[in-house]
């Protein structure tokens, strides 16, 4: 099977896209109600259970992304059997997967206490909520997730999208309506699971309406069994690292800075994450046709993607991070009047964790395309030990801004190099001095972006919603401006010039005659 991956690109990101500014919108309100009805505590409760869950889900250590790798090849090839037989084995391990979660999430529970510094919602029983985050969580793995990672092989993740969408909002429109008549966190909370399982439960249907040749039945070949166990491997590495990075700082201010300023930290983490979901959606959606790619095309012309690629990625994550830093304070300072906001330092540090978080994303595309996992299984080894290092000192010492630079300085002075290194010697086998140069231009674009859209938006006197719509409308008009004629002169401008225009060309009736 040979995907059509520009069409299919187009229609994952459309419809992922459409699901993103919704699953970001509902939230927000609900997020607005939660801080003026109840306070901003039930929201760093809902960020210290999650990074919980978080540490916990480390017990499918990447089985699914192993599963969905393992699948390009057989697909590629119309090989159905090998293709059902990995369904089946996914849903085996899915199984085992959740029934682990729930022991140790049963094993958790006694410490709940400890991980608060101060009090806690007084009207909140800790280890009920706990329970009902819980079940949320493990409840995918018995009610057809694993679907899920046959969708996402075939680059069909609209279909997640829409079904996602319809849902999830149904169930956010239920939990606000709630939220007004009760003024009640549980009540509100519930929604959640229900929710979680009906969208499991439609997308298993869909599938296997769409798809009834592939069923779970077979038995993966031991040559494919050795091959997933070793990826796993490397990517159980990887997982520790994502865990750490994730949820450790979330741990780590709930212990020691206390449930006010995890939920106001969140707040900024939520506006920067929604943001970084959008980009995520682009990448997730050519993954799969990269690797299809791999198979059906030339290293060198993969290569030359690859620059293109990383180009685009990066001027977008560019153009964010100037946005991000630009706009954050005006916008907090309109969202929740009820909280101080954060310091400047600290916003400083959140963006330039997005950056640096974000701007190697092309080079993640092509190592989830490729399964390079195994290869590098050491570097999230290393970011965890400088990551968690790093955030337990700064929690001690009550540093918010000591626990985000650790984060930094796992991701930039460990991951990017060897990410990169990793990639041009097991794939591309060429020198890697011209990405870091890229990257360095890049950078420096992005630095004066930010420093000229600053300056002048803070021209724009004033704290309102209209004062904000100008500041946004100026941003983007400069960093736009600045990004295009910094970068006009590349190959790699001119590559995507060239594409913009072919996708907008469209022929006249008569001359298609």
């Amino acid at each position: 099977m040979r995907i059509n991956k520009t069409k299919s690109a187009v229609k994952n990101i459309s419809f992922g896209i459409l699901n993103k500014i919704l699953a970001i919108l509902f939230p927000f309100v609900i997020k607005t109600i939660i801080i003026y009805k109840l306070g901003v505590e039930y929201l760093g409760l809902n960020s210290l259970f999650s990074s919980i869950l978080n540490i916990l889900n480390f017990a499918e250590i990447g089985f699914g992304t192993a599963i969905v790798f393992s699948m390009y090849k057989p697909l590629a090839e119309d090989d159905t059997e090998s293709v059902c037989a990995l369904l089946n084995f996914y849903r085996k391990i899915y199984r085992i997967v959740g029934i682990v979660v729930v022991g140790f999430g049963l094993l958790t529970t006694p410490f709940l206490p400890y991980l608060i510094n101060g009090d806690h919602p007084a009207d909140i029983n800790l280890y009920l909520l706990y329970l009902i985050y819980l079940f949320n969580n493990v409840c995918g793995y018995f009610f057809f997730a694993y679907k899920a990672s046959l969708l996402s092989a075939l680059q069909r993740n609209d279909i997640s999208s829409i079904i996602s969408s319809v849902v999830n909002s149904l169930g956010y429109i239920v939990q606000i309506a709630v939220l007004f008549a009760f003024k009640n966190y549980y009540a509100y909370i519930i929604i959640t699971p229900i929710a979680t399982i009906a969208n499991n439960l439609v997308v298993g249907y869909i599938t296997k309406k769409k798809y009834p040749e592939y069923t779970c039945k077979g038995k993966i070949s031991p040559e494919q069994s050795k091959e997933i166990k070793n990826k796993v491997f490397g990517l159980m590495c990887h997982k520790v690292g994502s865990v750490v990075q994730s949820s450790i700082d979330n741990i780590a201010i709930s212990a020691f800075l206390g449930l006010t300023i995890l939920g106001v930290y969140n707040n900024y983490l939520y506006i920067s994450s929604s943001i970084q979901s959008f980009i995520t959606i682009i990448t997730s959606s050519i993954t799969a046709g990269i690797g299809n790619n791999i198979y059906k095309d030339s290293k060198e012309n993969n290569y030359k993607l690859f620059i293109n690629l990383n180009y685009l990625h990066v001027m977008i994550v560019s153009f964010c991070t100037v946005c991000l830093f630009v706009l954050y304070q005006p916008f907090m300072g309109i969202w929740d009047r009820v909280n101080d906001p954060l310091p400047t330092s600290v916003v400083i540090l959140i963006c330039l964790l997005f950056y640096v978080n974000n701007f190697r994303g092309a080079c993640g595309v092509y190592r989830e395309a490729l399964g390079t996992w195994d290869k590098d299984k050491l570097r999230p080894l290393f970011i965890t030990l400088v990551n968690l290092v790093g955030t337990i000192i700064s929690a001690v010492l009550g540093s918010l801004e000591g626990i985000i630079l650790s984060t930094i300085a796992g991701y930039l002075f460990v991951s990017y190099y060897w990410e990169v290194s990793v990639l041009y010697k097991v794939y591309f086998q060429r020198s890697k001095s011209e990405y870091f140069l890229k990257h360095l231009l890049y950078t420096a674009i992005m630095i004066i972006s930010v420093i000229i859209s600053y300056f002048v938006t803070n021209l724009i006197i004033g704290e309102t919603v209209l004062s904000f719509a100008l500041k946004v409308l100026v941003c983007v008009i400069i960093t736009t401006i600045v990004l295009l004629l910094a970068t006009c002169w590349t190959k790699e401008f001119k590559f995507w010039l060239t594409k913009a225009k072919s996708f907008f060309r469209r022929k006249k009736p008569s001359e298609q005659n």
